[in-house]
């Protein structure tokens, strides 16, 4: 028992060999362990672009969404510039842009869910071109709020009204750059990312709520004639 018990001691503490299990088995582990994290961060840096791009194009989008003359990245846009004829302020949507934010015929028909439909439009990964205002103010909004994405993007962009709130989502597709085996791990052949982003008027909702209050203040005068005429309206379309 002796004997053995000493052979099994001087075969632990030999240390020859050693450098070959190393090389055989610890080595492999690490440099396969290295290699994934490396493709691992390598997905994630995609990603995570593809995300901030999908995230600036909705913010910029709902950021200049009141004014299509606004410049799409720095909101700037001249003001001062008139037409020589009506001296109307040129760079502007008109008075009246918002009914056209959602199908104001759906309204008038009450089909308030078609009113309400997101509009979307699909992203092209190599038009990057300048849209034309003949088309509808959203969808000339939509499209012109993509053309600052880089080429080989492609995906969606969508905007949703729902009178109480407004939201403008982007969702964003890209080629996987990486070797077949890798895509394989991962299970997919593009990187998406979804990013939205709320359409805010400060100045327009506290006009609105001051209107509200000062007719809500004219209507609740007796023998206000703002109030008759509203009533007599109401009677009519009851009948």
């Amino acid at each position: 028992m002796n004997i053995s018990e000493n052979n099994s001691f001087r075969f632990i503490k030999n240390q020859k060999g050693s450098f070959t299990i190393e090389a055989s088995l610890v080595f492999p582990l690490v440099f396969l362990v290295t290699i994934l994290l490396i493709f691992m961060s390598l997905y994630v840096y995609q990603k995570s672009t593809l995300y901030y791009l999908a995230d600036t194009t909705a913010k910029r989008a709902s950021w200049v969404w009141d004014n299509t003359y606004r410049d799409g990245i720095t909101g700037e846009f001249n003001p001062y510039e008139k037409d020589p004829g009506t001296q109307q302020q040129l760079q502007n949507d008109g008075l009246y842009w918002r009914f056209n934010d959602f199908n104001m015929m759906d309204v008038l028909t009450f089909q308030f869910k078609e009113a309400v439909d997101a509009k979307e439009l699909s992203i092209s990964a190599s038009d990057r071109s300048a849209p034309s205002r003949s088309s509808s103010l959203v969808n000339y909004k939509l499209q012109r709020a993509v053309t600052t994405l880089p080429k080989g993007v492609s995906g969606s962009i969508s905007y949703e009204n729902k009178f109480y709130k407004r939201k403008i989502t982007v969702h964003l597709e890209n080629p996987l750059k990486m070797p077949d085996f890798v895509k394989s791990w991962f299970r997919q052949e593009l990187v998406e990312a979804e990013a939205s982003s709320f359409v805010t008027e400060p100045t327009e909702f506290i006009r609105t709520v001051d209107f509200a209050m000062y007719l809500g203040k004219k209507l609740s005068q007796p023998g206000a004639p703002a109030k008759s005429a509203v009533t007599s309206i109401l009677t009519k379309t009851k009948k």
